[in-house]
């Protein structure tokens, strides 16, 4: 009876390793839609070049994040109002790495294509401050936003990220609550 038994524990490990091995293997990567670039790496360019371009010279460092949030968000949105024909102004950022090569390359081509680099000004200028007209164009940068977004980073440092995602949806410039 006991090699009966043994004989019928052999016969049934011996029919599931048959049957699992007749079935296919199945991939990690097969369960997954394939990594592929279809458009979701590429950061959106700009087809037009500004006549002229501002210089953004902040003391942007760690320590003053509410200040380079401004600024970024200056600079992104005046990016797309360049793109929508809205203004022929252009926004460059100086944060002490210009004498970088890629820096160096991206200015120099810029200026290339006709760009001018006309005027130095604080991000809190540009967010609130009117401009005389150069060579004919406005230069003023406030009036292309609609308003602001809020922050609070002293006490909610994460009202950033969250202001980071509202800005360009309701075209506000990020404004911190101890600056507003």
């Amino acid at each position: 009876m006991r090699l009966e038994t043994i004989g019928i524990y052999c016969v049934i490990v011996i029919a599931t390793i048959t049957a699992c091995s007749g079935q296919k293997k199945i991939h990690y990567d097969d369960l997954y839609d394939p990594i592929a670039d279809v458009g979701q790496y590429k950061i959106p360019a700009i087809d037009r070049t500004p006549k002229l371009c501002w210089e953004i010279t902040p003391g942007i460092d760690r320590a003053n994040l509410k200040e380079a949030f401004l600024a970024a968000s200056i600079t992104g949105l005046t990016a797309r109002a360049l793109q929508q024909n809205k203004t022929d102004v252009g926004v460059w950022i100086e944060q002490g790495m210009d004498s970088r090569v890629a820096y160096q390359k991206e200015r120099a081509s810029l200026e290339s294509r006709g760009c001018r680099f006309f005027a130095k000004a604080t991000p809190r200028q540009l967010a609130t401050e009117t401009f005389e007209a150069v060579d004919g164009i406005d230069v003023t940068l406030k009036t292309l936003f609609d308003g602001y977004i809020l922050t609070d980073l002293r006490n909610n440092p994460e009202s950033g990220t969250v202001a980071v995602t509202a800005s360009h949806i309701y075209n506000g410039i990020i404004v911190d609550r101890e600056d507003r």
